[in-house]
């Protein structure tokens, strides 16, 4: 990493891309199975959260107007009573689906991480340097499921209004 920094403190472009290359080449390809199926994890994560985020406002809405956007989504859930006790068991659900999904994601990534020292024959590191390299790893998982989630985010806007989504592919290259 200290060759990646000039005397002036600046990262350059190029060391970064090519160090990139060379971690998506001898970390991320061969385990890409493991790698797509985190990822896969992460978004349900993304989803389960915005999920459990929306249904309290919905639940909210139904009972101040008495209506919600569920209406005629359940059969047999005609009164109000029966849309709110959905409402609040699809809440706790999609809470509860999160946080196994949270913990799930968080031993996938420390089993890669063991893995991938196994596979390049690193099983003498210290604790300190297995920790750091799991947190690595953690990051950039993080960071390409972020650009994953961007992309369907840009893709789903494309399919429900395309001019939105030359906006959203704007804001999400910074241009």
């Amino acid at each position: 990493m200290s060759n990646l920094v000039t005397e002036t403190n600046e990262i350059h472009g190029d060391q970064v891309r090519d160090l990139m290359m060379a971690l998506a080449r001898e970390v991320l390809w061969p385990f890409r199975w493991r790698v797509a199926t985190i990822l896969l994890m992460q978004i349900a994560t993304q989803v389960m959260l915005l999920a459990s985020l929306v249904l309290p406002w919905q639940l909210l809405q139904m009972l101040i107007t008495g209506r919600s956007r569920i209406d005629g989504w359940i059969p047999g859930a005609d009164a109000n009573s029966e849309k709110i006790a959905v409402l609040i068991a699809l809440a706790v659900l999609c809470f509860c689906a999160y946080a196994l999904l949270k913990w799930l994601v968080k031993k996938a990534i420390a089993s890669f991480s063991a893995s991938i020292l196994q596979r390049l024959n690193k099983t003498r590191l210290v604790a300190n340097h297995r920790l750091l390299g799991k947190r690595v790893l953690g990051v950039v998982l993080g960071a390409l499921s972020s650009a994953v989630i961007a992309i369907l985010f840009c893709l789903m806007i494309a399919l429900l209004h395309p001019l939105l989504a030359l906006l959203a592919v704007l804001c999400v290259l910074g241009l």
